[in-house]
């Protein structure tokens, strides 16, 4: 069972298979692709699948047993313009809400880090290439 192919899953699924030199036809000779982490679950709890690469909250919500592969942090990505614009900063205020983070918490696999917070991208990913400025291109304004 796979992901779309750009997918942050098939991504993650490419560089784990990678590190190990494995190649994903020799996990899934006849490659199926499913669009989410919940359809990922739903395959596996109706028998269409052995497993798959997904998150605890999905397996969790079907009953189905779930072994951690590694953890990793979520960032929402935008620039720097817009913090301050008003739907980005009721975004971060909401992030940064106690009651939200509670109820994240709550999720099976999902713990609050840094919810909200301004962090720099290239400190966060300092193996992250962003591409050069295109000169003469400016942003569009909403």
């Amino acid at each position: 069972m796979h992901r779309p192919a750009g997918s942050g899953t098939r991504l993650l699924v490419d560089e784990l298979l990678a590190q190990e030199q494995l190649q994903a036809a020799e996990l899934s000779p006849a490659p199926h692709e499913e669009p989410s982490h919940a359809a990922v679950a739903q395959a596996i709890a109706s028998g269409a699948a052995d497993c798959g690469v997904g998150i605890e909250a999905a397996a969790r919500a079907r009953n189905l047993d779930f072994v951690p592969l590694l953890r990793e942090h979520y960032y929402l990505v935008c620039l720097k313009d817009a913090l301050d614009q008003p739907p980005i900063a009721a975004l971060r205020r909401l992030l940064q809400d106690p009651r939200w983070q509670r109820t994240l918490a709550d999720l099976p696999g999902y713990t609050p880090w840094r919810s909200g917070e301004v962090l720099s991208l290239r400190a966060e990913l300092p193996w992250w290439k962003l591409p050069p400025k295109r000169a003469g291109v400016r942003p569009r304004k909403s």
